[in-house]
Formats: structure tokens, C-alpha cells, sequence
């Protein structure tokens, strides 16, 4: 995984600038929508869906692997920190991972969406 992290930091930087970009051009007419007209969120998003769609508007996102192996023990330490109410409970219940499971190999991959 640190490996891929210089372009997992890249792309993770340029999605945030790309989404806060989009913020900046829509906040207002979502504002208005949303708290003036008091529009259902659902078709305020459903709205500047068909707007961004319409015009072609794309956006670069960062598109990674799962880096964690997924099986019972671990399914079951997620959920152990999930309810545990602090970390003195849920770390007494965790069950330790040995190193015979190896985390599954990385890919950092960019997509676009409209």
C-alpha cells in the first residue's frame, strides 16, 4: 500500500478540488432550492443530476482496491469496534491477525462519472 500512496494523496487531492469546484457553482441554486423554496432534498439532487448529465459535466475520482482481506475474523473485529461502547472493551475482544494473511494487492485507477 505506501506503494500507491503518493497517488492515492494526488487523487484524493484532486477529487476534493474538483467536488469543492462543483460546490462553489451549484451552492447557491441548491440554497435557494433547499431553504427558500424548501425543495425535498431528493429532487433538489435529482434535479442538478439531470443538469450535470445534460451537460456533460464529468468529475475525476480516485478509484482504489480494498486493501483489507476480508474474512470472518476480521468481518467479526469490525463489528467488535463498531458496538464496542470505548476502545477498553472492543480492544479486549478483538481476535489478533496473524501475518499468514496478507493484505490484497493495490491498484489505483482513476474513472470517470457524469
Amino acid at each position: 500500500m505506501a506503494n500507491k500512496l503518493g497517488d492515492l494523496i494526488v487523487g484524493t487531492a484532486l477529487e476534493t478540488i474538483e467536488t469543492e469546484k462543483f460546490i462553489k457553482e451549484f451552492e447557491k441554486t441548491i440554497v435557494k432550492n433547499v431553504y427558500e423554496n424548501g425543495t425535498p432534498l431528493q429532487q433538489v439532487a435529482n434535479d442538478l443530476q439531470g443538469y450535470i448529465q445534460s451537460k456533460g459535466i464529468q468529475m475525476n475520482t480516485v478509484v482504489m482496491d480494498n486493501v483489507y482481506q476480508q474474512n470472518p475474523i476480521t468481518e467479526r473485529n469490525v463489528n467488535t469496534w463498531i458496538t464496542s461502547k470505548d476502545v477498553k472493551s472492543g480492544s479486549s475482544s478483538v481476535t489478533p491477525m496473524t501475518s499468514s494473511i496478507a493484505p490484497m494487492s493495490t491498484d489505483v485507477g482513476h474513472r470517470f462519472f457524469s
